[in-house]
């Protein structure tokens, strides 16, 4: 199984709700890598790129696009996503869930038997704590999407 990940948008709180921010993922079994990578650059030469450029959607004609689209569907993978309205990241939302999953992070650090471990938790909330709300954002984003393509379930839904 192949899972390629991308992102669109810069995840930076927004003034303006509607302001989407996305992480997606598009799972395919091994026997599929041939025929997607054809796809890809079938869409790529269509709209002027070569092969090693990265495509930018706003950039990409609506006909090439859907062609690729409709090529993709032919194939057995699965498209997840995970969203974000920047727009409705404002007000301290994501800095008061950052904060209160670094703290949740330490918890139960005192139950562990080994420093080593501890220390490990320590910096990896501190890791947490010291991203900027935009890298946080992000974050959760792909976290939710991983989940979701890992085991099944509805990605998690949070507010502040």
């Amino acid at each position: 199984m192949n899972i390629y990940i991308d992102e669109s948008g810069s995840f930076v709180n927004a003034q303006n709700l509607g302001a989407w921010n996305v992480v997606a993922g598009y799972v395919t079994p091994n026997g599929d890598s041939q025929n997607l990578e054809e796809c890809l650059e079938k869409l790529k030469i269509s709209s002027g790129y070569s092969f090693d450029d990265e495509l930018i959607l706003r950039m990409i004609d609506e006909v090439p696009y859907l062609n690729f689209l409709q090529e993709l569907s032919k194939l057995s993978g699965v498209v997840f996503c995970c969203a974000t309205d920047a727009g409705e990241n404002g007000n301290g939302v994501i800095s008061r869930h950052q904060e209160r999953q670094s703290n949740l992070m330490l918890k139960h650090i005192d139950k562990m038997q080994h420093q080593s471990g501890r220390d490990a938790i320590e910096f990896d909330s501190s890791q947490v704590e010291n991203l900027s709300q935009q890298l946080y954002a992000q974050l959760i984003c792909q976290l939710n999407l991983m989940f979701e393509i890992v085991t099944g379930l509805p990605p998690i839904s949070w507010t502040g």
